[in-house]
């Protein structure tokens, strides 16, 4: 419980403090061997000067997930040389706009990067529908892309977003990845999901929009790192 505690103050106290404009950096190091956790988004729907919106980017060395998509996180995503052609999935933990606004972005970088699979976007009940409005968006986008590069670089059937939709409980168990779903408490909004990702004895909870409840305490008991949303502490 206290472990708890100090990390939700602690990633409190990180998530309201300002940062300066994003500058590109070199590429992390491939060869490494555990649970990476870029915060690639911190801000509010409010604008905040050199700050994106939600998001925040898990890596193994298999894996890469994103947690949220809100504005500008695609952005910095590549200019902290994230990986994207790792990209396996987006994780929603609700759809307010800050938290979604990137997911074309996000599809189109890791599209260009060479990622072998359609993009999935998982998340609570609705999410197929985010996932439909956004293939009918981008549908004459995804086509002057292809044009414009070829089937050979673009193929295709890889522009187009799959949805998954989740309840509570493991929703992915491979390589030694370990993501777990949970309700969080986010009204109106329900339900609205945290995340809780485990790899090789390394763990992160990431809370989404929420007040701080009794499972999202539960869901923390153990972990290395919890991500709890600033405005609730």
């Amino acid at each position: 419980m206290k472990q708890a505690i100090f990390n939700l103050s602690i990633i409190g106290l990180l998530l309201i403090s300002t940062s300066g404009k994003a500058q590109p950096v070199p590429a992390p190091a491939a060869n490494f061997d555990g649970l990476r956790i870029t915060l690639c988004g911190t801000s509010s729907p409010l604008p905040a000067p050199g700050r994106a919106q939600a998001c925040v980017a898990v890596e193994t060395p298999d894996h890469l997930y994103i947690v949220d998509a809100g504005s500008g996180s695609a952005a910095t995503a590549n200019l902290a040389g994230i990986p994207t052609e790792k990209l396996r999935g987006v994780l929603l933990t609700h759809f307010h706009s800050d938290h979604i606004s990137d997911i074309g972005d996000f599809n189109l970088n890791s599209w260009v990067a060479g990622r072998p699979e359609p993009l999935q976007i998982i998340g609570p009940e609705g999410v197929d529908r985010i996932v439909e409005g956004l293939n009918i968006t981008y549908e004459l986008d995804r086509g002057y892309r292809v044009a414009h590069h070829g089937e050979e670089l673009l193929k295709p059937e890889l522009g187009v977003l799959h949805s998954r939709t989740i309840d509570e409980g493991v929703i992915v168990d491979q390589d030694g990845l370990l993501i777990t779903a949970f309700e969080v408490s986010h009204p109106p909004i329900e339900p609205a999901f945290g995340y809780r990702l485990d790899y090789e004895n390394r763990s992160v909870v990431i809370s989404g929009d929420s007040l701080v409840t009794d499972k999202i305490i539960e869901m923390s008991d153990g972990v290395d790192i919890v991500l709890h949303d600033a405005m609730a502490l």
